[in-house]
């Protein structure tokens, strides 16, 4: 995140970036973007691309939030009234 350590009204900008057999990098800019979102962004660019390669593919991550939303939507529970309702509704 550039810069580092800012306050709320300051513009900003993270870059997140995938490499492997494909490679993908995205930046955020805007005012309200945080390094969490970055984090979000590297996980759903990995989703997308392991979904492509192979179906044994696995992404690891420590982000419990993101690793319960993905184990849930892949199973027949039907999440769009959680989806709804949290934070970064619009990246999932």
């Amino acid at each position: 995140m550039i810069p580092a350590a800012s306050s709320l009204g300051n513009p900003k900008s993270i870059t997140a970036a995938l490499t492997g057999p494909s490679s993908v990098i995205l930046r955020l800019n805007g005012q309200n973007v945080s390094t969490l979102q970055g984090e979000l962004m590297g996980l759903i660019m990995g989703m997308i691309l392991s979904s492509t390669e192979t179906r044994d593919a696995r992404l690891y991550s420590d982000h419990m939030n993101s690793i319960r939303l993905i184990e849930d939507l892949r199973s027949s529970i039907n999440q769009a009234t959680q989806l709804r309702n949290m934070n970064g509704h619009s990246y999932y």
